[in-house]
């Protein structure tokens, strides 16, 4: 069983079912109602390095700017620091201050891509959201697309790429019924800004799976010993009476 603990203000999710891939939970808390950008009880993802400069190259070559845990990738997308004129702006972070830390950056017509060793949620921390904004999670049968419209549905979320206001900048989760392996940002004008990204721990203190059973692993087990012992005495009694 997995518990998130959330801040302060109620938080209602909007539901896609039936339509998508997997059925989904998405909720959207704004900085004001925050104290960190990524709840303390994730495992977070992306873990900044020193980079102090204004951008990095896109793909591989995000060199110590960003350390990802074990079974994690990331693809595309620009590390930045600070706002870049013109093409990325910094979030604002909870306490109303901009980020000082590097961020994710992808410009218009581009993306990224986070690969993860099967995960079923996301918390994903944006700055100044977009209507052209969109998060792509791929599924083992298929992927599921929120656009910026969709997300603008949800309460709170508003989608005109606002600097400094709470609607703009705040915390997405996302909640799925089954594992995703990859999520794909994508943005059709600059920019989609992320600040972090961290998912709930799971079996494995980094996020991935550690090879512990599932309950019903367990339960399965259990049952199968179960088996194999009413076998052994069956077997026993029957040795018993042939000797006799």
């Amino acid at each position: 069983m997995k518990t998130k603990l959330l801040a302060a203000a109620a938080v209602i999710a909007l539901s896609w079912g039936a339509a998508g891939v997997a059925s989904a939970d998405v909720t959207f808390m704004p900085y004001t109602s925050l104290s960190t950008d990524i709840p303390a009880s994730d495992v977070l993802i992306t873990q900044w390095g020193s980079f102090s400069g204004t951008s990095e190259p896109t793909g591989a070559a995000l060199g110590s700017a960003l350390t990802l845990p074990t079974d994690y990738g990331l693809t595309g997308g620009n590390v930045v620091s600070g706002t870049v004129d013109c093409c990325s702006a910094a979030p604002t972070m909870p306490g109303g201050t901009f980020d000082t830390a590097p961020y994710l950056s992808i410009a218009g017509g581009e993306s990224a891509t986070l690969m993860t060793p099967g995960i079923d949620e996301l918390d994903l921390y944006a700055g100044s959201f977009d209507y052209y904004n969109s998060v792509t999670f791929t599924f083992a049968d298929g992927s599921q697309t929120f656009t910026g419209t969709d997300l603008g549905l949800l309460p709170n979320v508003a989608t005109n790429g606002d600097r400094t206001s709470p609607n703009n900048n705040g915390l997405f989760t996302f909640s799925f019924d089954k594992d995703f392996t990859s999520v794909t940002f994508g943005s059709n004008t600059n920019a989609f800004e992320i600040a972090d990204l961290g998912t709930l721990p799971r079996e494995g203190t980094d996020g991935s799976n550690s090879g512990i059973p599932e309950p019903t692993t367990w339960a399965l087990m259990a049952l199968g010993l179960f088996g194999v012992g009413a076998a052994l005495r069956t077997s026993r009694r029957q040795a018993a009476a042939a000797v006799a």
